[in-house]
Parts: C-alpha cells; structure tokens; sequence
C-alpha cells in the first residue's frame, strides 16, 4: 500500500494539483512486527523493503504506535512523526461473537479448534476463516481468502459426514503460493518454493488477478482498463484542488 501511495505520489498531475510538490511529501510505513512480510521468505522480504525505500518510503520496523494526535503520530519509543494524514491498516480481526466468554481457546479474537476444525467444547460448532486460529507445525494458517475457502471446504464435507454418521476428515492448507505488488512493474511472489521478483512477478500477479474474474467480459473490461492506466498513466479519480487564493464554489 506504501508504494503504490508513494507511486501515486510521483505520477502527481501538476495541472490538477497545484499547490502541492512532491518534495514536501513524505511517506512513513510503521510497522510493529520485526519484519516487513514476514509470512514470506527473508530474500522477498528485504527486496520489498529496498524497493521501498528507493521510493522515498521511510520504513520504521520494530515500531508501535501508541497515540495519534492532530498533528503528529506518536511512537512508544517516543518518535513523534509529524502529519496530518494517517492511513491505518491493523489487519483483520475475528468475529466478535468470541467476546462473548461462552467460547474457549480464544486468542486474539480468533478460537482454535480440532484438525477437523470443530470447537472443542462445541463439536455441532464448526469454525473457518478469520475466526479460525489453526495452526500446523507450529504455525498458524495465514489470514488469507485461500485458506478460509479450503477451510470452508473441509468444513461444509465434515457436516454433511457427521449427517450420515462417517468418520471426518481433518484440514490441511495447501499454499499455493503469496503475491505481493509494490508498484509498477515491482511484485514480489513465492510459489513452488521459487522467489520472483520485480517485473516477470508484477507481470504474474495481473495475470493471476485477471484469471480470478468470472466471466471473459469482466477480464476483458479490466485488461483493457489496466492497459490504459499503465500505458497513459492517468488515474480516474483525482482530488481537483482551487490554486492559491480561490475558493470552491459551494
């Protein structure tokens, strides 16, 4: 998200944008983790970074943000970042019906279950996605849309087997792979145990996305839309602001 902000900073119409130079613009990434990605391999990890930065991204990892105040985000290790825009991306969270204290296991919002992804003081109580914290060799099964359609998969075959009285079968995830974009041309991906990077992943990551949409209408609309976008670089909304002086008319 932090590169392609910064990207949609560089590609700044001047004519649509007047009062602003890309120069005063700075963008910081806050991170609390100890790695930027950290459920991919180290080598995409710093790749992501070092793309980053050479964006003029400033990457903070190992930090937390403990206040936001008017004009300024505050650090816990007392860093005060001057701003007046905060995008905050916390991630997901699981549904609040695990706040109700009637379910065990809880962490984090998210309840752990059996390898058949039963509750283990509910086995009529089945649970997927992002409520679900299941984890295999030690690990949890990542947050992704992936994992909650296999685990919903598994789910929606042991209901109808524990109907008809047979045994159930127990998840396993199968990742098939993780893609990241940073901006134009620069992709990260990991999928059979290989790394790619920069343009061939950017490449990867489209045709992936425009594989995903049902119907050849909807592809077809969005290549061309893509196409257009990369090729002339214009974007469709834009914030037209009044040059110095002017006001907007009501």
């Amino acid at each position: 998200f932090a590169g392609a902000l910064m990207e949609l900073v560089q590609t700044m119409n001047k004519k649509d944008y007047h009062n602003i130079d890309k120069k005063d613009i700075s963008i910081y990434l806050v991170e609390m983790d100890k790695s930027l990605l950290s459920y991919l391999p180290e080598k995409l990890q710093q790749y992501t970074i070092k793309k980053l930065e050479k964006k003029n991204v400033k990457v903070l990892l190992n930090s937390t943000v403990c206040e936001i105040c008017e004009n300024e985000v505050r650090l816990k290790d007392g860093t005060k970042i001057p701003t007046e825009t905060v995008v905050w991306t916390a991630g997901v969270k699981g549904s609040e019906l695990t706040d109700n204290g009637d379910f065990a296991n809880v962490r984090n919002g998210r309840v752990t279950t059996e390898k058949t992804l039963q509750m283990e003081n509910y086995k009529e109580v089945f649970v997927v996605g992002d409520t679900v914290l299941f984890e295999e060799e030690n690990l949890p099964v990542p947050m992704v849309a992936p994992a909650a359609m296999q685990q919903g998969a598994t789910a929606g075959k042991n209901i109808i087997r524990s109907i008809e009285g047979r045994p159930l079968k127990t998840f396993s995830y199968k990742d098939y792979g993780s893609m990241v974009v940073i901006g134009r041309n620069k992709a990260v991906v990991h999928m059979f145990n290989m790394c790619i990077t920069g343009f061939t992943a950017w490449i990867i990551w489209l045709g992936v996305h425009i594989l995903k949409l049902v119907g050849f209408r909807d592809r077809f609309s969005v290549l061309i839309d893509w196409a257009s976008s990369y090729i002339f670089i214009e974007r469709n909304l834009k914030l037209i602001v009044p040059s110095s002086g002017k006001k907007i008319p009501e």
